[in-house]
């Protein structure tokens, strides 16, 4: 029988190495159950964290963004922005568009870096260009904002509809509520 602890281990390396195959989803529900394991303590949080940087010392991209991840929130480690920032464009120059999305956040929060929202569009956008849902999202929030980019509501819809259709489900929301307000409130 294994600990709680080597258990966290076992279940990060299956992600790890399914990662590697190319099954990311699969190595994501795998690392998620792990992290859900690794956060009911404080020492198995920093086993997890000592584990990421393990297999991101191998140039694992996924678990490089997870550990930016870690050093962004403060998880297992010291809080530190600027770290996280450096390990996030290491995964992105190994192809993680995960990571190329977080770039584009951490230049829009200012995080890390200084805030400077059209870098942080033009991250979004070589992410959302690459596949990556959730930069669709972020991007498509930038043109119905004008944060980083002329503002431009079809721009906007157009990115909301690629991530509703790539699963994003607050896309899908704002989607709708893009089309509703464009047609006027509904009529009974």
């Amino acid at each position: 029988s294994l600990t709680p602890g080597e258990r966290v281990e076992a279940l990060l390396s299956k992600a790890l190495a399914t990662y590697s195959l190319g099954r990311g989803e699969v190595s994501q529900t795998i690392y998620d159950a792990a992290l859900t394991l690794a956060k009911a303590e404080p020492k198995r949080l920093r086993d997890h964290v000592a584990s990421l940087q393990r297999a991101s010392d191998a140039n694992h991209p996924y678990a490089l963004r997870k550990l930016g991840n870690a050093y962004s929130s403060g998880h297992g480690v010291k809080q530190d922005e600027e770290r996280a920032l450096a390990i996030y464009k290491r995964a992105a120059e190994l192809g993680d568009l995960g990571s190329v999305n977080n770039i584009g956040y951490a230049y829009v929060r200012g995080a890390g870096t200084a805030k400077d929202l059209a870098k942080g569009a033009a991250w979004y956008l070589q992410s959302a260009e690459g596949g990556f849902p959730t930069a669709m999202r972020n991007l498509a929030n930038c043109y119905e904002t004008g944060e980083g980019v002329k503002r431009d509501r079809a721009k906007a819809m157009s990115w909301h509809r690629r991530a509703a259709e790539a699963g994003d489900v607050d896309s899908k929301a704002e989607l709708g509520y893009l089309l509703i307000s464009a047609n006027g409130p509904l009529k009974d």
